[in-house]
């Protein structure tokens, strides 16, 4: 049986589900119906935090797994380029790696504009990820996690507006947090990373992040409409 605490608890799917669990519980108990063969039995008032679906290291694949070398990311996208050579909106697990970059591993890995090199144009590069908050409550949201740019980073924004961050580098990682209370939004939100190359040598970006939400009853959920964030900007910090 289920505890209070368990993951599982209203995370199952609400199409074709049986009305009884194998003890003949009734479903759904709580705020819907949960994960597995059981289901839990109150009480329904704990809060439960679901992990933010969408938000992907770089350079993963949808199982969490490091994609191959010179692959496009199939999560992270490059929304604006100074490199007209490079406008994206792919992004790549280089196969080179630049100067003293932290070494890639089997949690994420360094995305570039360009492959196999990694020499782009001196200027600004947002790199952008879509994720999406039906069915949780934007208000409850937060992001954290930590990250590695080359040259420096010059912005963080989070559906369009700007978020405390650090200008980080490439030798170590440097964390980064988006609290509740955030711009979060109904449906789907971005999150930008704006990236500045200060000469045509490597440029690349790298991010491992992680967020959570209180999920809302589904009957809550209808007519939210889409709520995606817009006008990142032109990426340069000021």
């Amino acid at each position: 049986q289920l505890s209070a605490e368990s993951p599982c608890v209203d995370a199952g799917s609400d199409a074709d589900f049986p009305e009884t669990d194998l003890f003949g519980v009734s479903r759904p108990q709580c705020l819907g119906v949960d994960m597995g063969a059981y289901e839990y039995v109150g009480p329904c008032d704990a809060p439960r935090y679901r992990p933010i679906p969408g938000l992907f290291n770089t350079a993963v694949d949808n199982l969490g797994y490091v994609i191959a070398d010179d692959a496009a990311d199939p999560h992270w996208e490059l929304l604006a380029s100074a490199d007209p050579t490079w406008v994206g909106p792919e992004v790549y697990k280089s196969s080179i790696l630049g100067d003293a970059w932290t070494s890639n591993n089997s949690v994420s890995a360094w995305v570039t504009p360009r492959y196999p090199y990694v020499s782009v144009a001196r200027g600004y590069y947002q790199y952008r990820i879509t994720f999406d908050l039906t069915g949780l409550d934007p208000a409850t949201a937060s992001i954290s996690g930590r990250f590695c740019v080359d040259d420096a980073l010059t912005g963080i924004r989070l559906n369009g507006v700007s978020m405390a961050y650090a200008a980080g580098g490439w030798r170590v990682y440097t964390n980064f947090a988006i609290p509740q209370g955030s711009p979060f939004v109904h449906g789907l939100n971005t999150l930008v990373f704006v990236v500045n190359n200060n000469g045509s040598y490597s440029s690349g970006f790298r991010a491992e992040v992680a967020g959570s939400a209180l999920r809302i009853p589904s009957n809550e959920d209808e007519g939210e409409g889409e709520g995606e964030g817009e006008g990142e900007g032109e990426g340069e910090g000021e």
